[in-house]
C-alpha cells in the first residue's frame, strides 16, 4: 500500500467501506461446533471467563456477533447449535472472512483472539492482563454527557492463533457487554481492558464517537435520522440489501455505518453523523458544499451472490437534528456473460469465484460465482471493466495454478470489452484436489487439540505463491483441508498453542489421511561469534521456523520465529525449539544461514558474517541486450520485510554496483527477480526472460493512430512498495503503439504512463497487466490499452470563501487522476512538483489550466494564505462542471 496522504485520504474510508458493503451473505449456513479453553498468562485453565464468538471481514468488522458463553471449572468452553458462515463474503480483493474469540475475566484479563476460516477446530486462548483506561465524554460544546456507554471497539494488540501478524485489527460497531461501562455526573468514566485498546462511547441522540490516540476526552455530537426503503426497478423492496451511510470530513476521517434492509426493505440509521463530529472539523472537502448544509452518501448493494444490480448511490443534505427519508431504488442494467472454462480439462469451470470493484460515488466490490455451466452473467457498468479472479485455496475448494496467474495463488485480473449481450470466454487451469482429513498427536499417541497446522505443498519458486494453507485441530486432534492439489507432496508442520509441542511429517502427492506426531520443544542455548571468534555482543538475532525451503532460505511465517539480542558475552537462549524442524539463524536482519534438525543438540555457537564485499553486476535480455533501466535489492527485506534495505540502479548500460555485501553466499532481487550469488563469486551477468509486456496505443477521436508522441512511464513500485522504473521516456511508433516489455517475475507493478501529443491535452493511465495462459516462469502477460486523446478547451473553476467572495492568488494544483475508463486505478501525486499542473487565481478568484483527458477523473489541491487547505477535491469532469472550491477562513 502506498503511503501517501493523497490515498490515504482516499483509500482509508474506501476501504473500510467496501469491507462494510461485504456482510454476511444471506445464504443457507452450516452448525459450527466451536470449542476451546481459556487459559492464563502461565497457561493454567480459567473458570467463569466470559467468551463470544464473532465474525469479521477483511478489515475486522465485527458483523456476527453468537451468545456470550461462560468457561467450566476446566477452563473449557463451547459454541454448538448456532449456525456460522462456511464460505462468508469475498472480503476486499477476494481474502476470506475472519473469526475471533473475545474473552473477559473479571480478575485475570481479556483477550482477543484472531482465528483462520471456518472450520476453526479447537481454539486456546490466552488471556492478558488488564490496563485502566480514564475518559470523561462530552458533547459538542464541552458540557459532561452523564450516562454515555463506553466500550471495546478494538484491541490493536492482539493475538492470533497462527502467531501472525495482525495488519488490521477487529473493529466492534456495538456494545458486547464484555468491557463496557457507564459515565457518572461528571461524565468521567475509569475502566478496565486489553493492551493498546481503542474504545468507543454512545448515546441516544448523539453519534458514537472513538478515542483516537492519546486523546482523554471522547466527543459525542448531535446526528441526523435517515430511514427509508431499498427497492428493486420495479420499485418492488428488495431484502436484506446493505445500506451504506457515508459521510467525509475536511481532517480526512470519515463516518460510517452499515445496516441491512429488513425482509420488506426498510432501512433505518436512527442517529448518523451529519456535521462536525470530533471537535467540529467536518467541513465537507467536496466543491460547494457548505457547513451549513453537508452533504453524506447513502448508497445500496445487493449482496446476493450473482446480483443483478449495480450498487445504487445517492446524495443528500444533512443538517443535526433532521430527519430524512430518502429510498434507494436499484436500475436495471443489460447482462454480459463470461463463461469460465478449466484449461486442463476443457470443462466448466464450476464455483469459481469472480469479483469486480469500482471506487467512485459508489463503493463496491461485486461477488459472482460460476454456474455449473461455467457461466457467470454480470451487469453492465461501462464498456471497459476490471474483473477478478479471486483467492484460491483450500478454503475455497480449488486452485488457480500460479504458474498462470503469475504472482500468487489470490488471484488474476482480466480487462473485458463490456457491452449488453456480449460473450466472454477465459481459460483458467484449475488444478485437480483432493480433501484432507488428518490428525496430530503428541509422542506418545495422545491428540494435541487447538494444533495449529501448515499444510505447505509448495511451488518451489520464490516468485510464486508460497503455498501454505492453515487448520486448526479439533479437541481430538483432527483436522480438516477442503482441497490440496494432488499432484504435489505436502509437509504438514504443526505447533501447539502453547509452543511446548511441534512436529512435521512428508507426506506424497495424493495422500488424505496424513498423521503428524508432535514432540515436545526445549530450549536451545547458543552463541553468536565474529570471524575471528569474538563474541558478538548485543547482537540481534533472528531464528524462525522454515515452513518452505528450495531455492530461497526464507520463512514463510515469521512471527513464528523469535527475536533476541545477545548479551555481552553474545550468549542467548530460545525457547521453543523443535528438535525435527528446519530453522533460519540470522543476525542483525541479514539473511542468515540454514540450521538443520537439532536432534539431541540444545546448544549452537553461529558465525556473524563480514560486510566487506563488493558485488557487481550486469543485466541483459535474452539476445544479450543491457537493460538500460531497472533497480537491484539486497536480501534484507526477506528476513524482514519492514527493513529499509539498500537499492542499487542499473545503469544505462546494464551495470550496477552494490558494495558493503555480507561474505558467503547471498541474495539479489533484480527487477523483482531472485537471483542466487554464489560465496566465490563478485561479478555476475543476469539474463532476464521477458515475462510479459505493457502495450499502449494512442488515437484521436477518429480512432486513428497518433505516432511519434511522447510516453513517459513511472512505476509505482515492485512488490516490496519500492519504485523499479523511477522515470522513463519512450517514443511511440508510426502506428502510435508502444511496446514496454517487463522482466520479471512476481506481483505485478503499477505503471503510470503520461502521454504527451502536439495539439492534445495531456492524458495519464494507471494500469494493471492481464495475465494470459502459458507454462512455468514463462508466461506473457499483454495489457493492451487504447488511449483516445481528444481536443478540448482548458478548464477551470473559481475558488471562493465562505461568503461567495472569489478568494485571489490561490494555487490550484493537480494531484492526482483516476483513468475512468481504463483500469480505474489512481495516478497519485502527478502534479507536486510541476509547474505546468499548477495555476493561480486571478483577482476575483477564477482560474484555469491546461486541460487533461476528459476521460479523467481530476484530484487536486487548493490552498490560499489565511484559509485552510483543501485536499483532494475531486471532479469527473471540470470542463462541464466549472466547479466552485470553498476555502473555510483557518481558525
Amino acid at each position: 500500500m502506498l503511503k501517501v496522504g493523497f490515498l490515504r485520504s482516499i483509500l482509508m474510508p474506501v476501504v473500510a467501506a467496501i469491507a462494510l458493503f461485504l456482510g454476511p451473505v444471506w445464504c443457507p449456513t452450516a452448525a459450527a461446533d466451536v470449542e476451546g479453553v481459556v487459559v492464563d498468562e502461565e497457561w493454567n485453565p480459567v473458570s467463569g471467563t466470559e467468551v463470544v464468538l464473532l465474525y469479521a471481514t477483511w478489515d475486522g468488522w465485527g458483523d456476527l456477533v453468537f451468545p456470550k458463553v461462560k468457561t467450566g471449572q476446566d477452563g473449557r468452553f463451547s459454541f454448538t447449535g448456532h449456525t456460522m458462515e462456511q464460505e462468508g463474503p469475498a472480503g476486499f480483493n477476494g481474502i476470506p472472512p475472519r473469526y475471533g474469540l473475545l474473552a473477559r475475566h473479571p480478575e485475570k484479563g481479556a483477550a482477543l483472539l484472531q482465528l483462520p476460516s471456518y472450520p476453526i477446530g479447537f481454539a486456546t486462548v490466552q488471556l492478558t492482563p488488564f490496563e485502566t483506561y480514564s475518559f470523561r465524554v462530552v458533547d459538542e460544546e464541552g458540557n459532561a454527557v452523564v450516562g454515555a456507554n463506553v466500550f471495546l471497539r478494538s484491541a490493536k494488540e492482539q493475538k492470533t492463533a497462527d502467531k501472525s501478524r495482525v495488519d488490521q485489527p477487529f473493529y466492534f460497531h456495538k456494545n458486547l457487554g464484555l468491557c463496557s461501562g457507564v459515565t457518572d455526573a461528571d461524565g468521567r468514566i475509569t475502566i478496565a481492558g486489553p493492551p493498546q485498546t481503542v474504545w468507543a462511547a454512545e448515546k441516544d441522540g448523539y453519534v458514537p464517537t472513538i478515542s483516537w490516540q492519546d486523546e482523554t476526552d471522547l466527543v459525542l455530537c448531535r446526528g441526523v435520522r435517515v430511514f427509508g426503503r431499498v427497492l428493486d426497478p420495479a420499485g418492488q423492496p428488495v431484502p436484506h440489501a446493505l445500506v451504506q451511510y457515508l459521510l467525509y470530513t475536511k481532517s480526512s476521517r470519515s463516518w460510517t455505518r452499515a445496516v441491512r434492509a429488513d425482509e420488506q426493505g426498510k432501512y433505518e440509521f436512527a442517529c448518523a453523523a451529519a456535521s462536525g463530529f470530533r471537535y467540529n472539523v467536518a467541513e465537507i472537502v467536496f466543491p460547494g458544499w457548505s457547513s451549513q448544509s453537508n452533504k453524506s452518501s447513502l448508497s445500496a448493494m445487493d449482496t446476493s451472490t450473482n446480483s443483478p444490480y449495480l450498487p445504487q448511490g445517492v446524495k443528500i443534505p444533512v443538517r443535526p437534528g433532521e430527519t430524512i427519508e430518502q429510498d434507494i431504488q436499484f436500475e436495471g442494467r443489460p447482462l454480459f456473460t463470461i463463461r469460465l472454462i478449466d484449461a486442463n480439462t476443457g470443462g466448466p469451470a464450476v464455483g469459481v469465484r469472480l469479483n469486480y470493484s469500482h471506487i467512485g460515488s459508489v463503493i463496491w466490490d461485486m461477488q459472482f460465482i460460476s454456474d455449473p455451466e461455467g457461466v457467470i452473467r454480470c451487469p453492465v457498468l461501462a464498456d471497459s471493466m476490471e474483473c477478478r479472479l479471486g483467492y484460491s485455496g483450500s478454503e475455497r475448494g480449488y486452485f488457480i495454478d500460479p504458474a498462470w496467474s503469475g504472482f500468487t495463488n489470490r488471484g488474476h485480473v482480466f480487462t473485458v470489452e463490456a457491452v449488453a449481450g456480449a460473450e466472454f470466454e477465459e481459460k483458467i487451469p484449475l488444478l485437480p484436489t483432493h480433501a484432507v482429513n488428518g490428525r496430530v498427536l503428541k509422542i506418545e499417541g495422545k491428540p494435541l487439540a487447538g494444533a495449529m497446522v501448515y499444510a505447505q505443498y509448495g511451488w518451489h519458486s520464490p516468485a510464486k505463491s508460497q503455498g501454505i494453507e492453515k487448520s486448526i485441530a479439533d479437541a481430538e486432534g483432527r483436522f480438516t483441508f477442503k482441497a490440496l492439489p494432488n499432484d504435489r507432496p505436502v509437509n504438514y508442520i504443526v505447533f501447539s498453542a502453547d509452543e511446548r509441542w511441534a512436529g512435521s511429517a512428508a507426506t506424497p502427492a495424493g495422500e488424505n489421511s496424513p498423521e503428524v506426531v508432535a514432540k515436545a520443544t526445549r530450549t536451545l542455548h547458543g552463541r553468536v561469534v565474529d570471524r575471528e571468534g569474538n563474541p558478538a555482543n548485543t547482537a540481534k538475532f533472528d531464528w524462525t521456523p522454515i515452513l518452505e525451503y528450495d531455492s530461497m532460505p526464507h520463512s514463510n511465517v515469521y512471527a513464528r520465529g523469535q527475536t533476541v539480542m545477545t548479551n555481552e558475552l553474545g550468549c542467548f537462549s530460545i525457547e521453543h525449539v523443535s528438535p525435527d524442524l528446519h530453522y533460519i539463524a540470522s543476525v542483525n536482519y541479514y539473511i542468515g544461514e540454514e540450521v538443520p534438525p537439532l536432534g539431541d543438540k540444545d546448544d549452537i555457537t553461529l558465525s556473524l558474517r563480514t560486510f566487506n564485499r563488493t558485488l557487481t553486476g550486469h543485466v541483459v535480455d535474452e539476445s544479450g541486450t543491457p537493460l538500460e533501466y531497472g533497480t537491484v535489492y539486497s536480501p534484507c527485506t526477506y528476513m524482514d520485510p519492514g527493513w529499509s534495505r539498500k537499492e542499487a540502479k542499473i545503469d544505462a548500460h546494464g551495470n550496477f554496483v552494490f558494495p558493503d555485501m555480507p561474505t558467503g553466499p547471498t541474495y539479489l532481487s533484480v527487477c523483482g527477480t531472485l537471483v542466487s550469488v554464489p560465496a566465490d563469486q563478485d561479478n555476475i551477468t543476469v539474463v532476464l526472460r521477458k515475462a510479459y509486456e505493457f502495450r499502449y496505443r494512442l488515437l484521436d477521436e477518429e480512432k486513428n493512430p497518433l505516432p511519434n508522441a511522447t510516453v513517459i512511464m513511472r512505476a509505482h513500485g515492485d512488490e516490496w512498495g519500492r519504485p523499479e522504473i523511477s522515470s522513463h521516456s519512450f517514443t511511440m511508433d508510426s502506428n502510435g503503439e508502444f511496446l514496454l516489455p517487463i522482466r520479471r517475475v512476481g506481483k505485478v507493478p503499477h505503471f503510470t504512463a503520461e502521454f504527451r501529443a502536439e495539439g492534445y491535452p495531456l492524458a495519464f493511465v494507471t494500469i494493471r497487466s492481464n495475465a494470459k495462459e502459458g507454462e512455468d516462469t514463462d508466461f506473457w502477460w499483454k495489457a493492451c490499452i487504447d488511449v483516445v486523446l481528444r481536443k478540448q478547451e482548458p478548464w477551470g473553476g473559481r475558488v471562493v470563501d465562505t461568503h461567495g467572495a472569489g478568494i485571489a492568488d490561490a494555487e490550484v494544483r493537480v494531484t492526482g487522476c483516476e483513468y475512468r475508463s481504463g483500469t480505474g486505478d489512481f495516478c497519485p501525486f502527478l502534479g507536486e512538483d510541476r509547474e505546468d499542473l499548477a495555476t493561480r487565481t486571478d483577482s476575483q478568484g477564477y482560474w484555469t489550466i491546461p486541460s487533461l483527458s476528459q476521460d479523467d477523473k481530476i484530484y487536486f489541491r487548493v490552498r490560499a494564505k489565511g484559509y485552510d487547505e483543501t485536499r483532494d477535491v475531486f471532479s469527473p469532469n471540470l470542463i462541464k462542471a466549472r466547479e466552485t472550491i470553498l476555502l473555510p477562513a483557518r481558525g
